[in-house]
């Protein structure tokens, strides 16, 4: 979505693939928080990242080639795209329902129009919203299975040597015990844990970790771990339960968090985390 400064209110990206200029339907879209841009071909589409796609129908000389090169974008499943033609919508409507357009428009410029492309930013908003959280959930399963399969191969390691014990000389079993122990007590500390989780976090939130080390350099693991399930939008209480900390110590944590970020006593640290 393109915004624009924080003064103005937030344009939705409309892009118009045609060979038509449309000076008048740009100031009259503008009036809706609509920000529409005209591009000759989808090849044009890459420095933008629009909300909806519409298509002239009456400047595009193959529908076939342009629609084909539209769905093969990452993206085509969240982007609505609209059919705009002079021809009436039934003459249409077998086109319509081929290429599964979200609608048909004959004028950019009407009350029609606007609710259109209304409805189909919504339709966007959700979609790419819904395809966030999918991705997300599908990392940390992702996580949790490689999580689960290194500590299945540390006990399939532990068994083995376990085994050979067993036939071992009785006399070296005491210390070769104390070993395997102290060696289970170091995997059982959360740092493999954390540093696994943070390498999948870092994909989901590139620049999260680095923008908070260049506010305060000091940061340590444990800052950014609480730092990091704030991000994902987790309560106290939940922080608290993944971290295996009381939640007196989450609040203590926060605390030392703002005034390391500088954040007055009545600000928000979540706010402020969420804006990074």
């Amino acid at each position: 979505m393109i915004k624009e400064n924080e003064s103005e209110h937030t344009k939705f990206s409309v892009v118009i693939i045609t060979r038509n200029s449309f000076d008048k339907e740009k100031t009259y879209l503008d009036g809706f928080n609509f920000k529409l841009i005209t591009i000759a071909s989808v090849e044009d589409l890459k420095p933008y990242t629009p909300n909806i796609i519409i298509i002239d129908y009456d400047s595009v000389s193959d529908l076939d080639e342009v629609t084909s090169e539209i769905n093969e974008m990452p993206e085509a499943l969240s982007i609505s795209v609209i059919l705009l033609t002079s021809n009436r919508v039934d003459t249409v409507l077998n086109i319509v329902l081929k290429y599964k357009f979200f609608s048909v428009l004959n004028s950019l410029t009407n009350a029609t129009a606007i609710v259109s492309l209304n409805s189909a930013n919504n339709q966007f908003v959700k979609s790419y919203e819904d395809r966030l959280k999918n991705n997300e959930l599908n990392r940390l399963l992702s996580t949790n299975y490689l999580t689960l399969d290194t500590k299945n191969q540390f006990l399939e390691q532990t068994n083995k040597r376990l085994e050979k014990l067993i036939s071992d000389d009785i006399k070296t079993t005491t210390l070769q015990l104390q070993k395997l122990s102290d060696s289970i007590e170091r995997h059982l500390k959360d740092e493999y844990q954390y540093q696994l989780f943070k390498v999948h976090f870092e994909e989901v939130h590139p620049l999260f970790y680095k923008r908070l080390l260049e506010i305060d350099n000091s940061f340590s693991d444990s800052n950014l771990k609480l730092a990091s399930f704030i991000k994902m939008g987790f309560s106290n209480s939940e922080i608290s339960f993944f971290l295996n900390v009381s939640l007196a110590a989450v609040k203590k944590g926060i605390q030392r968090m703002k005034q390391k970020l500088k954040i007055p006593p009545q600000g928000s640290l979540r706010e402020f985390i969420f804006k990074i």
